[in-house]
């Protein structure tokens, strides 16, 4: 019994050791070599536009980026892919810190970012999803910059509490073992055996091309391969609604979290205390997907957010742009990129659409 456990011992090892050497120099997502990172920055701060050489720790990108910004832009936009791929011109200097996935305590850190680096700018726009408050104000998806999201809550109201439900280092340890990362990490080494680790190529222009891009101004400029057919988004919606579940909302949530909207709005107190406007954007989403909303229970939380949303954007005096239900935006099946986002002259358009109060 004792000689089996010692040879289970060793062979977990073993593997784990394989695991972990995979993870660690392959690292698909450059979590241990900033390397590439740093190359893309400082292409992007030299004015050169970008390809995406990798999927790359966005929290990381932001923080070298807005760290080492020769000018300071006069409008931000944060949120998530909603607004990530959104073509923003208003005659100011615009930077789009948009961010995958992004909740309230990724806002609070791209504040906390902004004002750390004295490059908070005259406006910023906040893309509101309907997962937005499903986590708190330490609590966002990029780990990276949780750091930041204490330094602003400690600005807004003084907390000393510096739990924010996570460390980047503990993560980062995570995926160092993780299965999931390792077979991504097999993946795209078997695509990439031939590639420098670092390379990182500019482009010439900010049109829609074979490879995703990041522009001067943070923007993302997806790929024709982004772009899916009627088809292929029907498809992709009927496997989430068999399932119940939907992007970053899980089975749904019913109910509007207080607390997380509260220290919403002390994040727009201080934002306009300190002089900055502030606009809200709320994504509008696929008619077949918010139909479903409208249907669930589970899902019910959704209009709630958006009627929550737009209570505070009036009593603040916040104009709040776009809405959650296509047909109040004039928004079609034709005029999605994939189930997720609108084609980006698409995002602009939804974003200039104010309706009037609920």
């Amino acid at each position: 019994m004792r000689t089996i456990l010692i040879k289970m011992i060793i062979l977990a090892l073993t593997v784990y050791s394989v695991v972990i050497s995979v993870n660690y120099f392959v690292d698909p997502a450059n979590l241990y070599h900033e390397g590439t990172v740093t190359k893309l920055v400082d292409c992007l701060n030299d004015g050169k536009n970008v390809k995406i050489p990798a999927n790359i720790d966005e929290g990381v990108f932001q923080e070298k980026r807005i760290a080492t910004m020769t000018w300071n832009p006069e409008t931000v936009i944060i949120g998530s892919s909603h607004v990530m791929y959104m073509p923003f011109d208003d005659g100011s200097m615009v930077y789009n810190a948009g961010m995958s996935g992004a909740y309230l305590g990724d806002y609070y850190a791209l504040t906390g970012l902004l004002q750390y680096y004295d490059k908070m700018p005259k406006k910023i726009i906040i893309g509101v999803d309907p997962w937005t408050f499903m986590r708190g104000s330490l609590d966002g998806k990029h780990p990276s910059l949780h750091r930041y999201a204490e330094y602003m809550k400690k600005n807004i109201d003084g907390s000393q509490d510096t739990y924010y439900g996570g460390n980047y280092i503990d993560d980062k340890l995570k995926e160092l073992i993780s299965l999931s990362y390792f077979q991504s990490s097999i993946a795209y080494a078997r695509k990439n055996l031939f590639k420098a680790e670092d390379d990182v190529e500019t482009v010439s222009d900010d049109q829609i091309g074979d490879d995703v891009k990041i522009i001067v101004d943070g923007r993302r400029v997806p790929s024709v391969k982004n772009f899916l057919t009627q088809k292929e988004i029907d498809e992709e919606i009927l496997k989430l609604l068999n399932k119940g579940t939907m992007y970053q909302m899980g089975t749904g949530f019913k109910e509007v979290q207080h607390d997380n909207i509260a220290d919403f709005e002390k994040l727009l107190q201080y934002l306009q205390a300190n002089g900055v406007e502030v606009s809200i954007y709320l994504p509008v989403w696929h008619p077949k997907i918010y139909s479903f909303f409208c249907e669930s229970e589970a899902f019910s939380g959704v209009k709630k957010i958006e009627d929550t949303i737009r209570k505070i954007g009036y009593g603040y005096q916040i104009p709040v742009h776009g809405g959650y239900d296509p047909r109040d935006c004039g928004i079609t099946e034709n005029d999605f990129m994939d189930y997720l986002h609108l084609k980006p002259e698409k995002m602009k358009e939804n974003y200039e659409l104010i309706l009037d109060s609920k």
